[in-house]
């Protein structure tokens, strides 16, 4: 692992030109192919209109008019900040010594002082007003992706509560969103909701006939004011606890689902198990639940419509 993370600094001196020209070109591929998966495209958008200005709108993989700048020394230059300063986490899974992987991940990684990273988990512009985007495609399907300011702190209590109502709203297999806006209003083709834990936020994203857009929408929102008034049933409610407790014992299964999990609670400062988020989830009542609804702010909801069809589909 050592050579592979190294290997340019000991073994070259950099980054060979015909590979850095190949990386390029899938990158171009990658970026410029996000537009074939309209599902994940409008919640990327969703964000990006959230968090304009900010450096959590960039798209993960960059754009492509930055490929263009990328040189073989300024790329080596920022790969030699990112493996001496950046924070470095070494995970191990198996049966092994604690001691001994300890002291042997120091010897072969070094103890140098690395950078701390000071992580941001809010919306960091004031909520004023909710914007209502609309851009045309050539789609078959209309696409709606609503972002919610939570205001929860992902690094307390509350994010157990939060999960909940995820769970309660849009995750679950008998949640709000799926059994009154998909089976029972049959107004979408699909309908879900999740938490971006690092910047607080929900997404809601569903896919609609164009023409049912304000009804879809004014149901979607629906659902939240009804979990913000405490209505919620005990099957929904148990739905997302059987959820969840399949979803987290499954975690224990896949050795690249654990580290990532443990990855993830370290980048917010917190190393628990599986199993114990689960237990805390158990201990969150409905007021609890209705408590945190209250506090969302609707920020953006971005509508992806087929080109010359207008919002109750019909011809332009």
């Amino acid at each position: 692992m050592y050579d592979i993370i190294y290997g340019p600094i000991k073994y070259g001196g950099g980054f060979e030109e015909e590979a850095i020209l190949q990386e390029k070109n899938n990158l171009k591929q990658e970026i410029e192919g996000r537009i074939n998966d309209k599902v994940q495209y409008a919640i990327d958008r969703c964000i990006e209109i959230m968090f304009e200005g900010q450096n959590y709108a960039l798209y993960e993989k960059g754009n492509v008019d930055d490929l263009q700048t990328i040189t073989k020394d300024k790329l080596f230059s920022q790969y030699q900040e990112v493996i001496t300063k950046k924070p470095m986490y070494v995970f191990v899974y198996g049966d092994y010594d604690e001691e001994w992987a300890t002291s042997k991940a120091l010897e072969i990684f070094g103890e140098e002082k690395r950078e701390s990273i000071h992580n941001n988990f809010f919306v960091n512009i004031p909520f004023e007003n909710t914007r209502y985007v609309t851009e045309e495609m050539e789609v078959n399907q209309g696409k709606i992706a609503l972002g919610i300011r939570t205001n929860v702190d992902v690094t307390s209590e509350d994010y157990y509560k939060l999960l909940m109502l995820n769970g309660i709203l849009g995750a679950s297999p008998k949640s709000k969103l799926f059994e009154n806006v998909r089976e029972k209003a049959s107004l979408c083709y699909y309908v879900f909701s999740r938490i971006d834990r690092f910047k607080s936020v929900m997404i809601i994203s569903s896919g609609i006939e164009i023409k049912n857009y304000e009804k879809a929408l004014n149901l979607i929102l629906q659902q939240i004011e009804d979990i913000k008034n405490g209505k919620i049933d005990d099957i929904e409610y148990e739905s997302a606890i059987n959820y969840y407790k399949t979803a987290l014992m499954a975690i224990y299964d896949s050795p690249r689902d654990l580290l990532s999990f443990y990855l993830n609670q370290a980048l917010v400062g917190q190393i628990i198990e599986p199993k114990e988020v689960f237990e805390n989830l158990k201990n969150v009542n409905i007021e609890d639940i209705k408590r945190i609804a209250n506090r969302f702010e609707l920020d953006t909801v971005y509508f992806l419509k087929n080109r010359g069809v207008a919002k109750d589909g019909k011809d332009l």
